[in-house]
């Protein structure tokens, strides 16, 4: 019997005090983690970027942080778009990073965004968004960016109109100014 305490007292002194959560569980399949966001009633945070724990990456920090992690874990469906992957390129285009690192944050039907950068983050930046937007119950009414304006479609080029001159009446005689003196007509 002393044997077991002092195992579990020896085991307790081995672990670090402060854990860190585990990565959460990323998603890779987009369409799949939009019905569950439905069904489980949970936001969804998309994170883009690129390899392997490309969304650790996407911290200014050098990685997420223990509040981000328990944030993501607790309160979202996350998904993680690897932007070295065509198809997850593609998703990226569409949600509008194709310089493909950003992160976003969406309502639980996956029909809004509630959050959009392009980028890395702080970490005190990313938590800070990734508690305002937890409530599954917060209605998203417009997207909120971060210090930089979403990239526009490229502008197109217009040929400058054509100046328009109205055909002179027929009757039309142009007048010649008249300086006085030297010449009569």
């Amino acid at each position: 019997m002393y044997t077991s305490v002092m195992l579990l007292a020896l085991s307790a002194g081995l672990a670090p005090a402060t854990m860190i959560p585990a990565a959460p569980a990323w998603r890779s399949d987009y369409t799949l983690a939009v019905m569950e966001g439905q069904r489980s009633k949970r936001p969804l945070a998309i994170f883009v970027g690129a390899g392997a724990e490309g969304w650790d990456k996407l911290s200014k920090d050098g990685g997420l942080d223990k509040e981000a992690r328990q944030l993501l874990q607790g309160h979202y469906v996350c998904v993680y778009l690897d932007s070295s992957k065509e198809h997850d390129r593609q998703l990226a285009d569409q949600l509008e990073l194709s310089n493909g690192r950003g992160v976003v944050l969406s309502d639980s039907t996956g029909q809004k965004q509630a959050f959009w950068h392009a980028g890395a983050l702080s970490n005190e930046q990313l938590n800070h968004y990734l508690r305002k937007y937890s409530d599954p119950e917060k209605a998203v009414s417009r997207t909120e960016t971060v210090a930089q304006a979403r990239p526009q479609a490229p502008p197109a080029y217009y040929a400058p109109a054509p100046a328009y001159y109205a055909p002179p009446p027929a009757h039309y005689a142009p007048a010649f100014p008249s300086f006085g003196g030297g010449c009569s007509t």
